[in-house]
């Protein structure tokens, strides 16, 4: 049914425009140019720790993105990474259907108002792409 309304298409370049906006914003927080307690609900206490979870962030958005870019054939890697792809999507659906629900219970506004809704976006874009 989501077929229907949710071309493959869209579903990629949607994604992959997301992600890639995800990668600016945490490079952003990383060179400090953005306060960081705009992410990770706030709850960090120390530059140490933003710093760390901002360079797992950083890195694990780019797999993401690479991953899709796999999934899509934007990207060719060898050694069976097709099908890694797929079973990828449905681990990054559930990322952001996780992702979603943490954003709705964190005490930040922003993750709630902002984040909230762009990691449901991003749950449907993978599920469509999961389901290619």
């Amino acid at each position: 049914m989501l077929k229907k309304y949710i071309s493959l298409k869209l579903a990629a370049y949607t994604i992959i425009a997301l992600l890639s906006l995800l990668l600016i914003f945490h490079l952003v927080i990383l060179l400090g140019i953005a306060p960081g307690n705009m992410v990770w609900g706030g709850q960090l206490e120390t530059q140490g720790q933003r710093l760390i979870m901002e360079i797992v962030a950083f890195i694990f958005t780019a797999l993401m993105l690479l991953m899709v870019l796999v999934r899509m054939d934007f990207v060719k890697l060898g050694g069976g990474m097709k099908n890694f792809s797929h079973t990828a999507m449905w681990v990054i659906f559930v990322f952001f259907v996780l992702n979603f629900v943490g954003n709705l219970s964190s005490p930040s506004m922003v993750e709630k108002a902002v984040f909230g809704p762009i990691a449901l976006i991003m749950a449907i874009f993978a599920y469509r792409l999961a389901m290619r």
